[in-house]
């Protein structure tokens, strides 16, 4: 009989490599500022026909006027919550 592995026992998924450019579809995505120290992640909304996002106290910015490297989309959630 197999043995089933549960969800702790699944190896990591390798890390989101570096986009060339900007996110062309919306969705989860980290991205890191040419000033910032450490990545964060952004939502990326389409917004009248156009890609945005919120950043620093900045509502709809478009997401080619960040400047910074991107990484993502982030992979859906496996659907498992505790609690």
């Amino acid at each position: 009989m197999a043995v089933q592995r549960t969800d702790d026992e699944r190896p990591p998924l390798p890390p989101l490599e570096q986009m060339p450019g900007p996110p062309s579809a919306p969705g989860w995505f980290w991205f890191k500022s040419e000033l910032a120290i450490r990545e964060m992640m952004f939502e990326v909304r389409l917004i009248d026909g156009e890609l945005c996002m919120v950043m620093f106290y900045e509502d709809d910015v478009p997401v080619v006027d960040a400047k910074g490297y991107w990484r993502g989309p982030l992979r859906p959630s496996s659907g498992r919550s505790t609690g």
